[in-house]
């Protein structure tokens, strides 16, 4: 009966494709074959299948024991298919990842290509060229927009360069013919002086000399004060009686002129003698440059004002004369002459050591010049 238990016992286990030894407790073997055996087990045996098997041991309590097998290698095979799937998987992971990073970075690097080959354009001499980013809220974008900036400064400092150079040649073309007028004068006046040194015309020759040796050195002395402008030098800075200034200047003038009447006019605020803060040999050039110009076109008088309040002094130099004309800006350019007397750089002087100063000097329409400085230049 215990046989049979056994032998049903074992049959059972074989329907189920459970593998298995049963020994009965006279030590009978009887082994369990699977009639099914699942794709993932190994046929059983007798004993070990090998190190990839593993087995326990169940014991009745009539001395029956069964040894029920179970088998690693199903496992590892599968093991080792998923690692070779993970392998594969991994490989083609990677080729799709170094292709996609590959175009990402093409992607990604257009922007700084596109920026390298307008570079590269401007440094040709195509300063037109310029990034305008789609989205400048972005890094490259943000980079972009600082290029384009960089580029629109570059841009202006070569063309102011190209304008200076441009003024330059110009300046000295003027200059060279503005001083080719009194040097030749003096050649021919000092060769018949030297021909004919006791004719009648000599004291008529000598005459001439001086008169074009002081246009010269007027000349000469308005083209390096047009030069130290042009280079900015240091102004030297004092505190200066502004009142007393123009009221040198004007006896100059009226000895220089003593058919024209002078008309000195101070405002109110300035009863005292405003005091600013200036380069009194430069303010000096200044006013007297704007005297000489009224002087020269006055037909009987001339006046001169002195305005101030807490920030700017301005002094109005006006004359009954013909006026400025349609265009009053022309005047301040570099030899610029109306009456084709002068050399034509007074008024750009003028100007030029008003705005040093932090002021300027603008013509009011008819015939007024008005020349401004703050009280205090270096605070400007």
């Amino acid at each position: 009966e215990r046989t049979t238990t056994v032998v049903d016992l074992n049959r059972e286990l074989e329907r189920r494709g459970i593998p298995a030894v049963v020994r009965t407790p006279t030590g009978e073997v009887v082994t369990s074959e699977p009639e099914v055996r699942p794709f993932d087990q190994l046929p059983p045996g007798t004993a070990p299948r090998g190190e990839g098997d593993r087995f326990t041991t169940v014991t009745f309590e009539d001395g029956t024991s069964i040894d029920v097998y179970v088998s690693r290698a199903s496992t590892e095979a599968t093991l080792n298919r998923v690692l070779l799937l993970e392998l594969v998987g991994s490989g083609i992971a990677v080729m799709l990842a170094v292709a996609l990073l590959g175009r990402a970075a093409k992607v990604i690097a257009r922007p700084l290509d596109r920026m390298t080959q307008t570079a590269n354009d401007i440094a040709m001499g195509d300063r037109s060229r310029r990034l305008h980013p789609s989205d400048p809220t972005t890094e490259i974008g943000r980079m972009a927009v600082t290029f384009d900036h960089m580029v629109d400064a570059l841009d202006a400092a070569v063309t102011e360069a190209e304008a200076a150079e441009v003024r330059s040649r110009r300046f000295l073309a003027d200059a060279a013919h503005q001083l080719r007028t009194p040097l030749a004068g003096l050649r021919a006046s000092a060769e018949t002086l030297l021909t004919r040194p006791d004719g009648p015309d000599r004291d008529r020759l000598a005459s001439n000399i001086a008169r074009e040796s002081a246009r010269l050195t007027r000349l000469v002395a308005s083209l390096l004060r047009v030069a130290r402008l042009d280079r900015g030098e240091p102004l030297d800075l004092q505190p200066v009686d502004l009142a007393a200034l123009i009221a040198d200047e004007v006896e100059r003038q009226r000895a220089l002129a003593p058919g024209l009447h002078f008309d000195e006019v101070r405002d109110g605020s300035v009863a005292g003698g405003p005091r600013v803060s200036c380069d009194p040999n430069a303010v000096r050039d200044a006013v007297a440059n704007l005297l000489d110009n009224a002087r020269r076109f006055a037909h009987t008088t001339i006046t001169v004002t002195l305005a101030a309040d807490a920030d700017d002094v301005e002094v109005r130099v006006g004359d009954d004369g013909p006026g400025f004309g349609d265009d009053p800006e022309v005047i301040f350019d570099r030899f610029v002459t109306t009456d084709g007397a002068g050399s034509g750089l007074g008024l750009p002087i003028a100007r030029g050591i008003a705005r040093q100063h932090g002021g300027d000097v603008v013509a009011v329409p008819p015939a007024t010049m008005v020349l401004r400085l703050p009280v205090s230049a270096g605070a400007r």
